[in-house]
């Protein structure tokens, strides 16, 4: 199959450990013989240097931070960090990530951080990863009326550890 991965992987150049986390679906699904690219989406607002003063996306140095952790993945240049809904991007051009959403099998959206719709639109099949539902970005309604407002096939999300104290497993000897 072909797979996008997608995320906010771009926020997370810096902080390694949230980097592994997103890292380890494409890792995983590469290993299992798919062929896997990454789709990272940053706004103006994440541009910005260690001052916190805005930069242009060129001069961004999360850009190349990004790249630099791509490669030791093994990932590069299987990667598009596309910038403001696709006024620029790095690594893929948005031509060729959109020429690669149109034939992948499916999108595994973490976070839903994958918004631009040349992109999110032309895969089929597309699954969303809510990795903080302590956070509701997502559920305010049923899962039903999620997937027709936001077009996901399969919806996901992690249960917080208060919320696993009142799930009874069931005992398997």
């Amino acid at each position: 199959m072909r797979i996008i991965v997608g995320s906010d992987i771009a926020h997370y150049c810096c902080r390694i450990g949230a980097f592994d986390n997103r890292m380890a679906y494409v890792l995983g699904l590469r290993r299992l013989g798919h062929e896997v690219y990454v789709i990272a989406e940053v706004n103006p607002k994440r541009c910005h240097d260690s001052n916190y003063k805005p930069v242009r996306f060129e001069d961004w140095e999360g850009r190349r931070h990004f790249e630099s952790l791509a490669k030791s993945y093994g990932v590069w240049p299987r990667c598009c960090l596309v910038y403001n809904r696709g006024d620029a991007t790095y690594g893929m051009s948005l031509a060729d990530a959109i020429k690669v959403a149109k034939s992948s099998d499916l999108l595994i959206n973490i976070s839903g951080k994958v918004i631009t719709p040349e992109i999110f639109e032309n895969v089929q099949c597309r699954v969303l990863i809510d990795l903080a539902p302590a956070k509701p970005r997502f559920i305010t309604r049923s899962t039903a009326s999620i997937r027709d407002l936001i077009g996901i096939s399969i919806f996901l999300q992690l249960a917080s550890i208060s919320e696993l104290r009142h799930v009874t497993f069931p005992h398997v000897a």
